[in-house]
């Protein structure tokens, strides 16, 4: 999916793709939370659950997602898709906060904090996988990338050397 002459359908699917993979999440996220209560114990486990705890955990899965999908569908710029579908997804939260504060439920509070806890984690998750380089020299610092190659498993740690030399022939580090 790396040719160049298909990023434009990858660019235009984006925020289709986002925001399908919301509605999936949240669904997702609901049949099972409901599934397991329903097996998982009593009645008053069953109310607690799916009334109090599921719709924070779906909304937040349903943030999570939408901002992972995103970014993993644009082909470039991925830090940047992160934001600008941060900013598109802001209106809705404005607009949650506007009905709760018009009649006021629990659960509309609850959803609202896991959606943004959700699109919070999911953006720190992308700024952690594509590090900021350097202005001046353009270049991913190399404390950053040493500490990458640290966390290897001991079974890779033989091909330390050969990444080192793959990241200095594409000019990552010096």
């Amino acid at each position: 999916m790396n040719n160049p002459k298909f990023n434009w359908l990858r660019w235009i699917a984006v925020l289709p793709l986002a925001i399908v993979c919301y509605f999936v999440g949240y669904a997702l996220t609901n049949i099972v939370g409901h599934i397991s209560a329903y097996f998982g114990g009593d009645s008053d486990d069953y109310y607690w659950v799916t009334h109090i705890t599921l719709p924070m955990i779906a909304s937040g899965m349903s943030g999570y997602c939408f901002i992972k999908a995103g970014t993993f569908m644009a082909p470039y710029y991925k830090k940047v898709t992160g934001i600008i579908l941060l900013i598109c997804f802001s209106p809705l939260l404005f607009l949650s906060i506007f009905l709760l504060s018009r009649q006021f439920k629990w659960q509309s509070l609850l959803e609202f904090i896991g959606t943004t806890i959700g699109l919070i984690i999911a953006y720190r998750e992308i700024e952690e996988l594509f590090p900021k380089k350097d202005q001046e020299t353009n270049h991913i610092p190399i404390q950053e990338i040493e500490e990458q190659i640290s966390n290897l498993t001991p079974g890779e740690q033989e091909r330390k050397a050969e990444l080192k030399e793959i990241l200095k022939s594409k000019g990552f580090i010096k």
